[in-house]
């Protein structure tokens, strides 16, 4: 019996042993594990942070210390976020020195040991002396703020806070402007350790006002953390502190394919419409934070993160949509708010261009189409209508955007335009009485002098001359040579295509008017036709069939 309970009591005591051997062992090799930093006679412990990697010898590190590394200081530790490990080309080029961490130490101080008192009364009060006064009115706004806005942003660096949480560490806040509706935070934190003055810096951007509790929260964390694993005991306040994620506090978080956290997308958003608020593609112009919800919602998703900061960096054009099912997939998410963008002209100039027109049509009609475009196209649906009609002279968009754009620049262009100069007459109107022949009229014109019945025929664009006209008006010296004038093709009632020499004509007498600059054309065969060449030089005309009667206004 006094064997069994010696065994006991010595398998329990054994237990104990093993149990502290095995939990100072564990103790041991995690502090085995952490990196040690030499400053001067004194090795100084660096902790591993969850959610981030030290790595001060890593390239990685590079860019990061040339932009945040003060002079005179060496670079104890650098700690990137795991994210920012993971992708770190892309990680500063989009959000720079954000969420990083720099453990450094001033050249002069690497073999000087501190004492309390000194840390405090000098070296502190040193540094309170070169920051001067915290920012009380900017910090208290920066609280209160639902979100950042330019006016609110500090102009240079500026210190917004000062505390300390421990005895022998302070820590200064500092808040700048990064970029359009973004402050750039830092926390310095001054620390005495093993008689050494050391320093650490914790970077981040702040988003709202909720990264600013927060952010301290997570600086006071790093900061046990430090103190942890130097042995230096914690004070209540720290004690209590443990970290949090800044990214998933933001409810409009959005990813890359290959899950890397973009952050808020309304400051994305905000970032890539501050100089363009809207954008133009495919004859459009649409709000462009509608347009870039949309790519983040369905665009991005599909990218990975290298892909996608390839676009970022030469071409960010390529994010939008350019076949016609990715512009239909954008413009059902869009939804409203667009209208017809200029762009839209070079698309329809190219247009026409194909099809053999000049450059000048092709800017006339455009222009045209443009301006008639903007009232008449009210949403995507319509603007797809219009583009499938266009080409059907049947259809809506045809005869009420295209023809009449036409109709209005051959008219500018045609030489036989109004001008009341060119009419000679004491009233206003005259009444022509006209000739019926069988289903169509005849209309007396004299032309220099000359008498002739030409076919009235409103429906042909030109005042149409034959050649034995033009002879006898040669013959008579009534017409020369610089009254021609450049040809123009004409398109018969067989369908054949016929060119026709230019000739001015003045002294025309119609009804009681007298007209000059009349551009006429001439045909070898044919009839003659007073056409519209003629009726467009007046004010205005009217045709009363009934009364075979034609009235033209001076």
């Amino acid at each position: 019996m006094f064997f069994l309970a010696f065994m006991i009591a010595y398998i329990r005591k054994m237990k104990r042993i093993f149990l502290i051997s095995l939990t100072l062992s564990f103790s041991l090799t995690i502090q085995s594990q952490l990196k040690k930093v030499d400053i001067g006679n004194k090795t100084i412990f660096l902790p591993k942070l969850k959610g981030y990697h030290e790595c001060a010898g890593n390239k990685l590190s590079k860019p990061y210390k040339e932009a945040l590394l003060p002079e005179k200081m060496n670079v104890l530790g650098f700690y990137t976020n795991d994210m920012a490990f993971k992708y770190p080309e892309f990680n500063f080029f989009y959000k720079g020195t954000n969420d990083c961490l720099m453990f450094m130490v001033n050249d002069f101080l690497v073999n000087e040991n501190v004492e309390s008192n000194v840390f405090e009364e000098i070296i502190l009060k040193t540094m309170d002396s070169l920051y001067g006064e915290k920012n009380n009115q900017l910090y208290e706004a920066l609280k209160k703020e639902h979100t950042f806005h330019e006016e609110l942003l500090p102009k240079p660096l500026t210190l917004i806070n000062a505390y300390s949480v421990q005895p022998n560490t302070k820590t200064y806040v500092f808040a700048e402007p990064a970029s359009y509706n973004e402050i750039r935070c830092s926390f310095n934190n001054y620390i005495l350790i093993e008689n050494k003055v050391v320093e650490f810096m914790y970077s981040l951007t702040l988003y709202d006002e909720t990264f600013l509790a927060l952010s301290e929260s997570n600086n006071n964390y790093f900061l046990k953390c430090l103190l942890e694993v130097n042995n230096i005991p914690l004070s209540d306040e720290l004690k209590n502190v443990h970290s949090k994620t800044l990214e998933t506090q933001l409810l409009d978080n959005f990813y890359t394919k290959d899950g890397y956290n973009m952050g808020s997308k309304k400051m994305f958003i905000n970032k890539v419409t501050k100089e363009v608020s809207e954008l133009e593609f495919s004859g459009l112009k649409i709000d462009g934070s509608k347009v870039w919800d949309c790519i983040i919602e369905h665009k991005v998703p599909t990218l990975n993160t290298e892909a996608f900061l390839k676009l970022l960096k030469k071409d960010i054009s390529k994010l939008f949509p350019t076949d016609e099912n990715e512009i239909d997939a954008l413009m059902s998410c869009v939804g409203d708010g667009f209208s017809i963008g200029e762009s839209y002209v070079e698309l329809c100039k190219k247009r026409y261009l194909n099809a053999g027109f000049s450059t000048f049509e092709s800017t006339s009609y455009c222009d045209c189409e443009y301006e008639k475009l903007k009232e008449k196209v009210v949403d995507y649906q319509a603007f797809k209508k219009y583009y499938s009609e266009i080409g059907d002279e049947h259809k809506d968009s045809y005869n009420e955007v295209i023809l009449p754009c036409r109709n209005l620049v051959e008219k500018k262009r045609m030489s036989n335009n109004y001008n009341p100069e060119d009419i000679e007459g004491f009233s206003d109107e005259s009444f022509i009485k006209l000739t019926a022949s069988g289903s169509t009229f005849k209309i007396k014109l004299v032309i220099e002098g000359v008498s002739r019945y030409f076919t009235f025929d409103s429906g042909a664009s030109e005042l149409i001359i034959n050649a034995d006209l033009e002879k006898e008006l040669l013959d008579k010296k009534l017409i020369s040579a610089s009254n021609y004038v450049k040809s123009k093709s004409f398109s018969t009632a067989d369908g054949s295509i016929v060119n026709a020499k230019g000739l001015i004509l003045n002294n025309i007498v119609i009804g009681g008017f007298k007209v000059h600059n009349v551009t006429a054309y001439i045909t070898d065969k044919g009839g003659m036709l007073c056409g519209m060449g003629l009726l467009n030089k007046f004010k205005n005309w009217e045709f009363d069939k009934d009364q075979s009667m034609l009235v033209i206004y001076k």
